[in-house]
């Protein structure tokens, strides 16, 4: 989704108008193609309009930019809460399916499911993960770390990841707002 700044200032207002204005003249030009020419000179009219007040006065499109503001966030936060349920239940259903080695069992008195481990050698934190690199280009990356390493199943969460991609809310931030971090 198009996730627009907020608060916005008269540039965006402006292109906001100019964008709603664009959409009227569209539509009056499906009008005066299906025969209603009175209907569509009033559209263009109403196109017209927008376009001038996008221009000269933006500041008339602040209500109609915070409601669609508000709207498709809203909308957003929606797609992306039924696209995790259904990752959820598809992927980690799968993958339950698959069977895990993890001990479901609680220790039996003195013991301890702790496993002690050691630290590596500083030469391998270079390179943690062999998998997908940079955001430009990553699902060509994508593809090729799955078909590289026999791992053809982690095409089936493309479509999840796409989705999840378009109803991003954090506007392109570097960190979601809603994680825990342990820095």
């Amino acid at each position: 989704m198009i996730v627009l700044p907020e608060p916005a200032d008269r540039s965006w207002l402006s292109a906001f108008g100019a964008a709603l204005g664009a959409l009227v003249a569209l539509g009056s030009l499906a009008l005066g193609g299906g025969g209603q020419i009175a209907v569509a000179a009033t559209a263009a009219t109403a196109a017209g309009i927008l376009l001038l007040l996008s221009i000269w006065r933006p500041e008339v499109f602040a209500v109609l930019y915070d409601l669609y503001v508000r709207v498709t966030r809203r909308a957003a936060r929606g797609v992306r809460s039924i696209v995790l349920r259904a990752a959820h239940a598809t992927v980690i259903g799968c993958v339950g399916l698959a069977g895990s080695s993890i001990s479901r069992e609680k220790p039996r008195t003195g013991e301890s499911l702790w496993v002690e481990r050691h630290t590596l050698d500083p030469a391998h934190y270079a390179s943690l993960w062999d998998g997908p690199g940079s955001a430009r280009g990553g699902l060509r990356d994508f593809i090729r770390w799955s078909f590289g390493g026999g791992r053809v199943w982690a095409l089936c969460l493309v479509p999840f990841l796409v989705l999840l991609r378009v109803s991003d809310t954090e506007g392109g931030r570097a960190f979601p707002t809603r994680i825990y971090t342990l820095y």
